[in-house]
């Protein structure tokens, strides 16, 4: 490995004492693949199972956080918890 991404490679610990095993975020994106009440169908969390096995955090994307905020058919939800 090219020691300029040494860092990039290594564990990083938030001020919370979470750890993550490397500094690669994968961040938010829709993937349109949820269920019509928001749940996370089998195939959107095997994208996310895939995803997880090489960055160390992933922003689970474009969610919405209250019944208002729904967009589209499909889009996640986390706006209980349920």
């Amino acid at each position: 490995m090219n020691r300029k991404y040494e860092k990039l490679f290594s564990p990083f610990t938030f001020p919370s004492q979470v750890t993550i095993k490397n500094r690669i975020v994968m961040s938010q994106m829709t993937t349109f693949s949820g269920f019509e009440n928001g749940k996370y169908t089998l195939d959107e969390l095997n994208y996310y199972q895939t995803q997880i096995k090489e960055v160390g955090m992933v922003i689970a994307g474009y969610t919405y956080v209250n019944r208002n905020g729904k967009a589209f058919i499909g889009q996640p939800a986390i706006d209980d918890d349920k």
